[in-house]
């Protein structure tokens, strides 16, 4: 079969390196399907240019985004995750017959605890796809959206830490019993949730250990390596082309 094709987004300062959250995720599904795939990546202010032609539709312009062997087109990374379970029935499972336990737990991240995670790192990014005076750069879409600057959205670090810290007792708690966050093998959930981390640990590995682990011991701490390992281990293994 032909490689699959992933649109993901690069950066000013680190070039084709995997940082950003939401092509993690895909990245990562690709992995755990054993599926081919090749990266064709885009900065920050390419993503409006390029994309539109590929979607050919109304959606915002967006990152990930693949290209099926069959020419088919996904955007988003829950869609394109629900596409692959689909397509490819005989690749291994990322929902392991339990999708709608794993779209509950990324409704919860993503209502919960992207925000929180994502005011770590948001300058960092900022410092990466920079573009402020192009209108459709990082920095003026983002602060759209968020409706103040990407400073004063930082300023609030020690609240923003202090309510991660309180959205991820449950997580903590359901890891003291589990290997990972729905049973016994990887699947969608965790590359949700190792993806924004990654992000953090991406520009700064002394924040991820000061906000976010509590510790050597830390269950979270101990999970993020652990799912990070078997990624590493089962990516080496597939042909990925970046």
């Amino acid at each position: 079969m032909q490689p699959i094709v992933l649109y993901n987004l690069s950066s000013l300062t680190r070039p084709n390196e995997q940082w950003s959250f939401n092509p993690y995720k895909t990245h990562y599904t690709l992995v755990l399907k054993n599926l081919p795939f090749t990266t064709k990546w885009l900065e920050f202010h390419e993503v409006s240019e390029v994309i539109p032609n590929i979607t050919k539709t109304d959606a915002r312009p967006s990152v990930p985004v693949i290209i099926d062997s069959n020419n088919t087109v996904v955007q988003d990374s829950w869609k394109i995750a629900k596409y692959l379970e689909t397509t490819y029935p005989d690749s291994p499972s990322i929902f392991n017959g339990a999708e709608s336990l794993h779209y509950f737990f990324y409704q919860y991240y993503e209502t919960n605890i992207k925000r929180y995670i994502f005011s770590l790192s948001v300058l960092d990014v900022k410092e990466m796809c920079g573009h402020y005076d192009n209108p459709k750069g990082f920095t003026r879409t983002l602060e759209g959206v968020l409706g103040v600057s990407l400073d004063t959205f930082a300023k609030k670090k020690e609240d923003n830490i202090k309510i991660l810290q309180e959205k991820l007792t449950i997580i903590r708690n359901t890891l003291s019993s589990y290997t990972f966050l729905t049973g016994d093998k990887i699947g969608w959930a965790d590359l949700t949730l190792v993806g924004g981390l990654h992000m953090v640990e991406f520009f700064d590995k002394k924040a991820i250990d000061t906000y976010v682990f509590t510790g050597e011991d830390d269950v979270l701490r101990k999970y993020y390596y652990r799912v990070k390992d078997e990624l590493n281990v089962l990516e080496k293994g597939l042909e990925v082309k970046a």
